[in-house]
């Protein structure tokens, strides 16, 4: 029975662990995808730039290298967009290993990033990482029973029936035995007391894998927290910067006060900027979605 349960939690453990990677696959994949989208989206509309840099360096109201300018800015966001593609398909790459799809794409709505850290902590003593070395120290005292048991006598009756030549008539046997624990501080002792060790051992080890269960848990709602103020404090704070910016010299550029460079520095800098906030929400949505299935209450 000890065995079974061990075996059982070791499953139920493997499942968990690969539940985690998935989820974190499926986020990467997830905003890969709306990177990707929103670089492409973006690169088109600075290529619609081209003509006008083209036409006013024709006309020479502008000068012939800004068209260089133009060339330059698209290749950072190419680059970038080039980028996305390599993470979107090792986000692929990684989420085919649990679902066996070729081309897997992540549908719906990402995860939450918000969560609530007394919750999980109050969970830790249920986590699957523990029920398998609760299962390993329940086997371990198995193992001191057993070996315990080898000291009491064990009992026999065998019973046997031979048919035999007529002129010696068949014959019926019955035999008693007892197996004695003689010699026990040579045999049974030393194994009972290697079976104690190794359950002193089981136990210890679960105590360091709850002190190193709730130190990775700690290290972890750390990232979390980190990489929520960086996403919020850039999304919040710069990007609004960002847009003002590339509205203002848009509309100055319309008013003949500014030069198309200034409007092409602005936009790329924004979509740069745009898709540097999508690589922080998916740091900061994988973080929480690790915290969840990680340290979730066992079984749900």
């Amino acid at each position: 029975d000890a065995e079974t349960d061990l075996a059982q939690a070791r499953l139920v453990h493997a499942s968990h662990d690969a539940a985690v990677e998935a989820g974190q696959a499926w986020v990467t994949l997830a905003f890969a995808q709306r990177r990707f989208g929103l670089a492409t989206e973006r690169l088109e509309e600075l290529r619609a730039l081209v003509p006008l840099a083209q036409s006013a360096a024709a006309a020479g109201s502008a000068r012939p290298a800004q068209t260089l300018e133009i060339r330059r800015a698209l290749i950072e966001v190419e680059n970038a967009l080039t980028a996305v593609e390599g993470d979107r398909a090792g986000a692929q790459a990684q989420l085919s290993r649990y679902t066996s799809l070729r081309a897997p794409v992540a549908e719906g709505e990402a995860p939450p990033v918000d969560l609530d850290p007394e919750l999980l902590r109050a969970s830790l003593t249920r986590n699957p990482e523990l029920a398998v070395a609760d299962a390993a120290r329940d086997r371990a005292s198995a193992a001191i029973d057993l070996a315990r048991a080898d000291k009491r006598p064990d009992f026999g009756v065998s019973v046997s029936y031979g048919r035999r030549d007529q002129q010696f008539g068949d014959l019926v046997s019955v035999m008693g035995s007892v197996t004695l624990p003689i010699f026990a501080g040579r045999r049974q002792n030393p194994r009972i007391a290697a079976a104690e060790a190794e359950a002193s051992a089981a136990q210890a080890e679960r105590e360091d894998r709850l002190r190193g269960l709730q130190a990775q848990f700690e290290t972890d709602l750390a990232d979390w927290q980190s990489a929520m103020l960086q996403w919020q404090r850039t999304r919040d704070e710069l990007l609004p910067l960002a847009r003002e910016r590339a509205d203002l010299e848009t509309a100055s550029y319309g008013a003949g006060r500014a030069g198309l460079l200034d409007v092409i520095a602005a936009k790329t800098e924004l979509v740069l900027l745009e898709l540097e906030i999508l690589d922080l929400e998916a740091t900061a949505v994988a973080a929480a979605t690790k915290l969840r299935l990680t340290y979730r209450e066992h079984g749900q």
